[in-house]
């Protein structure tokens, strides 16, 4: 079952939400596993920062933020990365979700498992 927690650390304009998964938030538990990295934790750290910005409305570059090709579909997907970090999410009307964060190494499969929870969560018609 797919229900969502306003992220607090994020302040702006635009509201992030993190997935959980019964019960358990996915991003949370990826966090937990990288902190005791310091290179991971700084990069987690900015990514949020970039979170931030974009919540605010200001840009974010291409380097930092990009969509995800998603035509086929009626909300949006995208990513925030860093050197070896990826936090991914969709667009959805209320805010964006982030549905859970990975390593660049395993970007391909965490991107397949995106468009796949992604379009369970618009066929349940979850709402914020």
């Amino acid at each position: 079952m797919f229900t969502f927690e306003k992220m607090d650390d994020i302040r702006g304009k635009i509201d992030f939400y993190k997935l959980k998964v019964d019960g358990s938030i996915l991003l949370d538990n990826f966090v937990e596993k990288i902190t005791t990295n310091p290179r991971y934790k700084k990069e987690y750290l900015n990514i949020l920062s970039w979170m931030e910005h974009y919540s605010n409305n200001k840009l974010v570059g291409r380097e930092k933020f990009r969509t995800l090709d998603n035509k086929k579909e009626p909300y949006t997907l995208f990513e925030f990365k860093s050197d070896h970090l990826r936090v991914y999410g969709m667009g959805r009307t209320g805010g964006e979700v982030i549905i859970f964060g990975g390593y660049k190494n395993h970007q391909k499969k965490d991107v397949k498992w995106l468009r796949v929870v992604a379009k369970d969560i618009y066929k349940q018609q979850i709402q914020i």
